[in-house]
């Protein structure tokens, strides 16, 4: 299994997952019902195949999305959001680049725990994945469909411009497959080496732009990065009203 491992790395990278990102951790519907992020994360997990061991059995599956993130507030701290976007996917031991489009779709939800709502406890759940492969029966194909799960201790105020954030991410259902051969030949199941990662960030948010009129679009940003289970940052700029 090893050797046929090594032999088959090339084709690793045909498999791409999303990260999480938090973007925006406590929502506020009364400023920014909508939000429209455009957002590029650069991510890379150390990746093992499941039934296999020793450094040959490990790679770094590297990403970059480009995409749109679209938000729509519920309630105060409370708001669903989806993803969409093209991934770039790439191992550097084998130098291979691929591409296809991947999708996250997910549920953000914060809690005050002050009563100047200055500091917050958010949590979110996201279920996202790809199938980029090429054309025909015997070309490869892959497959992720991954669950993640993340805390964060928030502090600042939404509807003031800025909100920080720290805590941490997990994926407790990660689905990830190559078929090499096309999906009659042999299936290799890879998995993340590490359980759980690291995640940090800021949230802003403008004044209203143009005019006083109550729903002018307010201008959005984020900066975030995560080390662990997956190494990353991103970036994003856009708009809510």
């Amino acid at each position: 299994m090893f050797p046929m491992l090594l032999s088959l790395l090339p084709l690793l990278s045909g498999t791409a997952a999303l990260a999480a990102p938090v973007v925006s951790p406590v929502a506020g519907p009364h400023a920014m019902r909508v939000r429209a992020t455009g957002m590029v994360d650069l991510q890379a997990t150390h990746v093992i195949e499941k039934d296999c061991t020793g450094t040959q059995c490990a790679a770094w599956d590297q990403r970059t999305f480009s995409g749109l993130d679209l938000e729509l507030a519920l309630a105060r701290g409370l708001a669903i959001h989806g993803d969409v976007g093209r991934l770039r996917d790439h191992i550097s031991e084998a130098d291979f680049d691929t591409r296809g489009l991947g999708w996250r779709l997910g549920l953000r939800g914060a809690l005050p725990l002050t009563r100047t709502h200055q500091w917050w406890a958010a949590a979110q759940a996201d279920l996202g994945g790809a199938d980029p492969g090429d054309v025909g029966p015997t070309a490869p194909k892959s497959h992720l469909l991954d669950l993640s799960v993340g805390a964060q201790l928030c502090w600042g105020d939404p509807d003031g411009g800025f909100v920080g954030y720290l805590g941490g991410q997990a994926a407790p259902y990660w689905q990830q497959s190559v078929s090499p051969m096309g999906p009659d030949g042999l299936e290799l199941v890879l998995q993340p080496k590490l359980p759980a990662s690291a995640v940090a960030g800021f949230a802003f948010s403008s004044t209203p732009l143009g005019s006083s009129w109550k729903h002018s679009p307010r201008a959005v940003a984020h900066v975030e990065a995560r080390a662990g289970q997956s190494m990353g940052a991103g970036v994003g700029l856009g708009l809510a009203w």
